[in-house]
């Protein structure tokens, strides 16, 4: 049986920042007054280096800032680890403090995750922007790379010791010391949702340290591989490739006769609605299900009972014509049921077709009317000729 998680007070948190700055804060959520002062600050930078020279925001305090709030670094040395983290992930994590010549000199775990949050909140409050960030001009991919691959940094990604799909070397870096580096061209929710390759990569390999993620111009992610290739731990793509496939074999590759028959049978007559993403953050590449015209909610068993829940409770919301039933399957049968859509369900057409049906059948019902004049209200309102 595991402890209750640690809730820290008021006082706690106070005391914390009375006995060292924290590292591991930084400026996530603009404020009025943060927003304000990076636009003067900003304006001052272009007033002296010019309009169309690129500058970056950095931190006085060399803040080393996890893209969650798993872990807290105060300058006195204590460490702050939030409950259920990985033990393989705060050891990574103490390297990573140990690389920079930062010393732990008193640790505290199992530390709920409000009072981690209530930390940021704190340091919100405690620190002034005017005080600690500072712009400074954008450095070349060549000084940018230089510097991630100081005292003996391994870009994990490009690794032979790791085990990673190459296919992320598109769009992202992963460096030892937590470094993640982002190609600017993937952090929108727009097209094929790219920014969620990123989110999924964190969920696929959740035994690494993530830093906060730097932006960059897709040039200097094509130069940091280049620049990998000089260390003799580089593993080229072709054979990352091939150690990956070997050590993730296809699974849906082995399914038992029952299990093709169950896909067959589930997309004969029926719609795939999740062809289209309904939103970013619903991306089936992203959550692992797929949601079909009949309510059927097929999702990744591996999820969790209040996941799978939310899940459909989302769902329900963008289609509240749909009785929504979930069904926990394992997810190489969710990805075999894509594998297959993409033969017999082509088009996107069909599913705005079966979208429109939905709602024609509630406008139907709301303003007693017939089918066939609902449908076409419906598709006048969706612009359809």
């Amino acid at each position: 049986m595991t402890d209750k998680p640690i809730l820290l007070t008021h006082q706690d948190i106070a005391h914390l920042f009375e006995q060292g700055d924290c590292l591991t804060f930084g400026w996530r959520h603009d404020t009025p007054e943060i927003s304000q002062y990076k636009s003067q600050l900003r304006q001052n930078f272009y007033h002296k280096f010019g309009s169309g020279t690129k500058c970056l925001e950095v931190s006085k305090r060399k803040a080393l800032i996890p893209s969650t709030a798993c872990f807290h670094y105060f300058s006195n040395g204590v460490l702050l680890c939030k409950a259920n983290v990985s033990p393989k992930v705060t050891l990574r994590f103490e390297k990573i403090l140990e690389s920079k010549g930062f010393k732990i000199s008193q640790r505290l775990t199992n530390i709920s995750g409000i009072s981690m949050y209530e930390i940021s909140d704190f340091a919100t409050q405690h620190y002034s922007p005017r005080d600690d960030l500072i712009v400074i001009p954008y450095p070349s991919k060549e000084e940018f790379a230089q510097n991630l691959f100081m005292n003996g940094n391994i870009c994990l990604t490009a690794s032979k010791f790791e085990d990673i799909n190459p296919e992320c070397r598109q769009y992202m870096a992963l460096f030892a010391d937590g470094r993640l580096i982002v190609s600017n061209e993937y952090c929108f929710f727009t097209g094929t949702h790219d920014l969620m390759k990123v989110v999924a990569f964190k969920e696929k390999n959740p035994e690494y340290v993530y830093l906060e993620w730097e932006l960059v111009p897709p040039e200097y992610i094509d130069y940091i591989y280049q620049k990998a290739g000089e260390f003799n731990w580089y593993m080229s793509p072709e054979a990352a490739l091939k150690k990956y496939q070997s050590s993730h074999p296809a699974r849906h590759s082995f399914l038992s006769n029952e299990e093709l028959q169950f896909v067959d049978k589930l997309i004969r007559n029926n719609k795939c609605l999740s062809l289209l993403s309904p939103s970013p953050e619903l991306s089936p590449d992203w959550q692992k299900y797929a949601l079909f015209a009949d309510g059927r909610l097929i999702v990744d068993d591996s999820k969790t009972v209040q996941r799978q829940n939310y899940l459909a409770s989302e769902l329900g919301r963008i289609y509240p014509e749909l009785k929504i039933k979930i069904e926990p399957k394992p997810v190489y049968l969710v990805e075999k049921i894509y594998e297959t859509l993409l033969h017999c369900q082509k088009s996107a057409r069909s599913i705005y077709i079966e979208i429109m049906k939905q709602k024609a059948r509630k406008l139907k019902k709301m303003l007693n009317i017939p089918h066939r004049e609902a449908l076409e209200l419906v598709a006048q309102m969706a612009g359809w000729q």
